[in-house]
């Protein structure tokens, strides 16, 4: 990560395969750079605090997000409250 330059940046997404390893991401990344901006995705809603913990600003869980859009559309809501499914520090 600090060949990436992390300590010099102001934002860091992480998409990586299981929620342990967007923890060490967050974790390694605030410690490199406090001020860094954390934007991670979580497999499962009891991971979201656990990342929050480690450092992440905003975790947004997938499968949440598309279960409620898709039930959104199904129903013919016009209004979409995608905003509202994402979790922030």
């Amino acid at each position: 990560m600090k060949n990436a330059g992390v300590q010099n940046a102001s934002r860091i997404i992480s998409a990586l395969p299981s929620d342990a390893a967007n923890v060490f991401l967050a974790l390694t990344a605030k410690d490199l750079n406090p001020r860094i901006h954390v934007a991670t995705r979580a497999f499962g809603e009891d991971a979201v605090g656990k990342l929050h913990k480690a450092g992440a600003d905003l975790v947004v869980v997938p499968d949440v997000v598309a279960g409620l859009e898709l039930s959104r559309e199904a129903l013919g809501l016009k209004d979409s409250k995608m905003h509202k499914l994402v979790s922030k520090r």
